[in-house]
């Protein structure tokens, strides 16, 4: 039972880590290409 819930929470889980982690460094990448078109 126990097992079954944390698996279900890691199936769950793990993907929206990711596109956390992806949406993340986009979110910065973009702010310092915003930022290095602006010190130009």
């Amino acid at each position: 039972m126990l097992q079954d819930t944390v698996f279900k929470l890691a199936d769950a889980g793990l993907p929206q880590m990711l596109g956390f982690l992806i949406y993340g460094g986009c979110t910065v990448g973009f702010i310092i290409y915003l930022f290095y078109l602006v010190r130009q």
